[in-house]
């Protein structure tokens, strides 16, 4: 069901007839962060990019000149804001919702996350045709939907994970360590 609430697949799963798998997909959380700051921070219809626009006031310079101005002082406003947690401060409204993977997937799946078959984006390729082999469903190949292409005019500060930013990290997204399998660095 893509990026939804625990609620919605529970009450999804009840209503059908059919048997269901809860399928959930990770990402390696360095990865994710990564990924989080070079959306955010070119604009490509990132999550976080409304929510600041939203909750901020915040335009594409604003943002680039405040809490995305490099990945550190990013990681750094992302701790000390309370925002990426299930149960963050910023977020006890319904239409608020976590931007740490950890976050997200409890929101999606409860806390602690009920799933049937975990993915990882890693070995995507690999775990999507094992699970489709077990269902007993045809072998089909997955599409890349979401490749970020062109109109790019500024490229994103320097990402380097240092020792601070895997810290925070490390910290911010612990869940993705102790119940997703994930080494910390």
């Amino acid at each position: 069901m893509g990026h939804t609430s625990v609620g919605a697949v529970t009450g999804c799963a009840a209503r059908c007839n059919v048997p269901v798998a809860i399928v959930v997909t990770v990402r390696e959380p360095y990865k994710y962060w990564q990924s989080v700051f070079s959306y955010s921070w070119i604009g490509d219809a990132a999550f976080l990019t409304w929510w600041l626009g939203k909750y901020g006031g915040m335009g594409t310079e604003q943002r680039r000149a405040g809490p995305l101005r490099s990945f550190l002082h990013f990681m750094r406003w992302v701790e000390a804001t309370g925002c990426c947690g299930w149960d963050g401060p910023r977020l006890q409204s319904p239409d608020r919702w976590p931007i740490s993977q950890s976050g997200r997937l409890h929101r999606a799946c409860g806390d602690p996350c009920r799933y049937d078959r975990l993915l990882h984006t890693e070995t995507l390729t690999d775990d999507w045709i094992a699970m489709v082999t077990d269902f007993g469903l045809p072998r089909v190949a997955l599409p890349r939907l979401n490749e970020a292409v062109g109109g790019r005019t500024k490229t994103p500060p320097n990402m380097t994970l240092t020792d601070e930013i895997v810290a925070i990290i490390n910290r911010v997204d612990a869940p993705m360590f102790s119940e997703f399998g994930y080494q910390k660095r």
